[in-house]
């Protein structure tokens, strides 16, 4: 590093809190906690006790709080340290008649104010009244941590430093980190010699971060002499437990403020950082109902919106309203969408290529380098809505803002050539103007949440449309089976019903001509084969029947299932002895036919394939919201496991090839059920029975042809 060269870091690694060494306006003690005896004590502590810090040194604790028992002070700071209590004592000024009425005074002018900038100039007066300094300044830090001045009241010569920045250099980061802990930094003198403290151990150092008295840094009072302030007071403003800010005040000459205005101060400066608190509470929750009505609107809207890339064109102010951008590029279901003042499409397309998105997909900045300049834009912030070939975008931009800031002098530090070891705070604090570009405005947390939002929505949107055609595809494909299924059943039915009946007829005439002469085997072949013959052509008509199953063309009505299922019923008692017990079950507005081939299918098997003459047979309803799950059981010999799902395949039959089952009533009811909208099930146990079941929508709504076709 050349002499000339400045280290702004080297005032970050001064260490101020261990300065050894307090401003000789007070005196200090530290106690060890473990032997309760002096370690520490400041050379002055004669001038306020009966002690020299000979004796102070190692004396027990009991001998210090019996001196300060007997010395007519009344201002003592008391705080632990690491293993030490350190004790600070400060002379107390005469009584100040009518304080406690001035600080009540001061404080009902600042709970009365209704406005930010109120609440700030107020702040700044109230603080001059009190503590008499000539010019206090609100002092705001940035996100860089440098730091503008943004109210201020002046009482005295002292020149006016309103909205001038200083740089972070000047407040560096040991310092925030005290101001952050110790709430009061008080200065009476620039021009007092540093007392210092005296250490039982030379090897041993005490922690001051908490002290009022810690002495101050030569590079400060440095800085303070070339601002020609001759004492300061500085009270640490705390928004939402961060460093916001300080209040600042400078004096041309020494100031001595007694401890009780200096507590005055505090509380002041505490309501004061309460008050900012609140004020910025409110503006964050403005903020955030005002984003949160735009996000409600806008996705109202697009919800609504069948074509979604048109939606966003139509609602153009409402997306750029949502990060109060000047323009924006929209990239969905492979089509732009151009908003507002945005680039090219070109352009957008290289700004996206150059980002690096983080997990979310979300990128922001206020400072975009494009090397297209002719672009002017700085401010972006883009969100990925899809992650896969398929790609979607969104492209928020805003200008660049060119502007000229103030500073309080050159901000550097620099290096004397004679002393090139020794750092110097700068010399002069005349205006020094600055242009600064390749900004934009910075965007709000209310701002990136809002663009979030809009990508989480946009996401689901897109998914959705894309599940949507997906569906369509597949209902398309499915109606285009269906109709080549119905299709093939009739060319088959056809094609095999001419030779059935040529069979059938055949048999008929073998058995005519031969009459009474065939007998034994022959004749139960042939009955076999008219039998198998009648079999084949039942079940040729069910199947065609099957193919159609599920286009319910008829309106819905009124279903009274109890009468519909007695009916069916009482065509069945007549040819068994099984008793039927129908539960209660519902009347609502559905198709009957369907209904009514599935339970009539459904009853019927139960009484063909329980394996009873006598028992029972119970038909019953269960209410599941928006569904009736309907269901029959009965008692019989049950259905082996291994069969379970078999007996709704179309032309499986438990029963032999020869038995009057065609295997087709179960798959009629699975499918007729399934068009509906709904899902059948069966429960069997060996010797215990099997319970059909099924569910029905309450609300009929099949009234689009391609859900049932």
């Amino acid at each position: 590093m050349s002499e000339d060269t400045t280290d702004l870091t080297a005032c970050d690694r001064e260490p101020i809190h261990l300065s050894g060494a307090i401003q000789p306006f007070g005196c200090l003690v530290a106690i060890n906690l473990s032997s309760c005896t002096v370690e520490f004590a400041s050379k002055n502590v004669s001038d306020f006790l009966k002690l020299d810090v000979k004796s102070a040194l190692l004396a027990p604790q009991d001998a210090i709080e019996a001196a300060l028992a007997v010395k007519p002070i009344s201002y003592i700071n008391r705080f632990s340290s690491g293993d030490h209590l350190i004790i600070e004592l400060q002379e107390e000024s005469t009584p100040e008649p009518g304080a406690a009425d001035q600080l009540l005074e001061e404080i009902k002018s600042l709970t009365e104010s209704k406005s930010l900038n109120e609440l700030l100039e107020t702040m700044a007066d109230a603080m001059q009244r009190l503590t008499r300094f000539e010019r206090v300044m609100i002092y705001k830090f940035s996100p860089d941590w440098s730091g503008t001045v943004i109210a201020e009241a002046i009482a005295g010569p002292m020149p006016s430093f309103m909205d001038l920045r200083f740089p972070a250099s000047d407040i560096p980061i040991q310092a925030r980190r005290l101001y952050s802990e110790n709430l009061l930094r008080y200065i009476p003198d620039v021009h007092a010699l540093p007392v210092p403290i005296e250490p039982v151990s030379l090897s041993a150092a005490l922690d001051l971060s908490q002290s009022e008295l810690r002495s101050v840094s030569p590079i400060h009072l440095e800085y303070l002499r070339n601002m020609e302030v001759g004492a300061s007071m500085s009270f640490s403003i705390l928004v939402d437990q961060k460093l916001w800010g300080l209040i600042a005040c400078h004096h041309s000459k020494e100031l001595h403020v007694s401890s009780l205005k200096r507590e005055h101060g505090k509380i002041l400066s505490q309501l004061f950082s309460r008050l900012l608190t609140l004020h910025q509470q409110r503006e964050r929750e403005r903020r955030r109902v005002e984003a949160k009505s735009t996000q409600i609107a806008l996705f109202d809207l697009l919800s609504r919106a069948d074509n979604l890339v048109d939606a966003l064109v139509a609602h153009e102010q409402l997306i750029l309203d949502l990060t109060h951008a000047t323009g924006a590029i929209v990239k969905v279901q492979g089509t732009f969408a151009r908003l507002g003042a945005a680039p090219t499409l070109a352009q957008a397309g290289d700004i996206v290529a150059s980002i690096s998105f983080d997990d979310a997909g979300v990128f922001a900045t206020n400072n975009f380098n494009h090397p297209d300049k002719s672009t002017g834009i700085c401010g972006v912030v883009a969100v990925k809505l899809s992650f896969n070939e398929d790609e979607a975008w969104i492209l928020w931009v805003r200008p660049e803002v060119i502007s000229e800031v103030s500073w309080a002098g050159e901000p550097v530090k620099v290096n004397s050539k004679n002393e090139s070891e020794i750092l110097h705070p700068r010399r002069s604090f005349s205006i020094w103007k600055e242009t600064v570009s390749g900004l934009s405005h910075e965007w709000t947390e209310e701002e990136l949440s809002g663009a979030e939002a809009l990508q989480q929505y946009l996401q689901l949107r897109i998914q959705r449309d894309r599940a949507e055609h997906e569906r369509s595809k597949v209902t398309a494909a499915v109606k285009d089976s269906n109709q080549k299924l119905v299709q093939f059943v009739d060319t088959v039915a056809h094609d095999l019903r001419s030779p059935l009946l040529a069979v059938g007829k055949l048999a008929e005439w073998i058995e005519k001509d031969l009459g009474d002469s065939i007998r034994g085997t022959p004749k139960e072949n042939l009955d076999l084969l008219q039998k198998r013959v009648s079999k084949m052509k039942a079940q040729l008509h069910e199947l065609l029947d099957y193919s159609k199953a599920g286009n319910f063309r008829a309106e819905p009505r009124q279903v009274d299932v109890g009468e519909l299922v007695t009916s069916i019923v009482d065509g069945l008692k007549s040819a068994s002895k099984i008793e039927f017990r129908i539960d209660e079950v519902p009347s609502f507005q559905t198709v009957k036919a369907p209904l009514e081939h599935v339970f009539s299918n459904l009853i019927e098997n139960a009484v063909k394939h329980s394996g009873q003459t006598e028992g029972e047979i119970e038909i019953g309803c269960k209410d599941e919201g928006r569904f009736y799950n309907f269901y029959v059981a009965d008692h019989g010999k049950g259905i082996p496991v291994e069969y379970l799902e078999e007996v709704f395949l179309p032309l499986r039959s438990l029963k032999d090839a020869d038995s009057e089952s065609h295997g087709m009533g179960l798959a009629f009811v699975k499918r007729i059920v399934e068009q509906a909208g709904g899902k059948v099930s069966l429960t069997s146990a060996i010797g215990q029975g099997s319970c059909f079941s099924f569910t029905w929508k309450k609300v009929w709504d099949m009234s689009d042809d391609d859900n049932h076709e």
